[in-house]
């Protein structure tokens, strides 16, 4: 089994290799012309250089939906409404994908390491932070805090985004007190943004 520090080694290296195709995809027509932009993507090379296109098959639905699942789980209803909410757009007959479950339920039955391996975009995010937001919710912990680290700082922009839709909904009915914050750390950041004195103001 490969320990953590290889696994994380592993998936950098695999993230810098597809950051940089993604970069050369989309600048193809500048490095071999328009209109041999089609004929070059069907030449030898794209086997020696690519891959430039990947075939992945649609991740499978998870047999139940969101809400029961989650709800055996013992999540709270205000977390399941605002998934519900969220990523469903309201539609509680809605499924996670089979992996996004199967990753849940393991991170709650058991604290050790997890490790998702799936491609882009098919739902990693909500498999960590479901958990997460479980945890803030479900604990009187004082100070508790969660870390969650990217390799790019386009990347963690986007995800923070994604964090904050999810704890709107969950924060809208809370007291000041009671409400889960989140802040993102970068050179671009001012320190001011995040305290309790420039939240975003609802609605934004």
């Amino acid at each position: 089994m490969h320990s953590p520090q290889r696994t994380l080694d592993s998936a950098i290296d695999r993230a810098a290799e597809i950051t940089w195709w993604n970069r050369q995809m989309t600048r193809l027509d500048e490095v071999v012309g328009d209109e041999e932009a089609t004929s070059f993507i069907r030449n030898e090379i794209v086997e020696q250089k690519g891959p430039y296109v990947e075939f992945v098959d649609a991740p499978k639905f998870h047999e139940r939906s969101a809400a029961e699942f989650l709800g055996d789980l013992d999540y709270s209803d205000e977390l399941i409404d605002a998934i519900i909410g969220d990523l469903f757009d309201g539609d509680s007959s809605g499924s996670l994908y089979e992996h996004q479950a199967e990753t849940i339920e393991s991170i709650s039955a058991d604290s050790n390491d997890n490790v998702l391996a799936v491609p882009t975009a098919t739902g990693k995010t909500e498999s960590f932070f479901f958990p997460i937001l479980d945890h803030c919710l479900s604990t009187d912990e004082s100070g508790l805090k969660s870390l969650i680290v990217y390799p790019m700082k386009t990347l963690g922009v986007d995800q923070l985004n994604r964090f904050i839709s999810y704890l709107d909904r969950i924060n809208r009915h809370r007291d000041p007190e009671d409400r889960i914050t989140i802040g993102i750390w970068d050179s671009d950041t001012p320190t001011r943004i995040g305290t309790r004195e420039h939240e975003i103001e609802e609605g934004s």
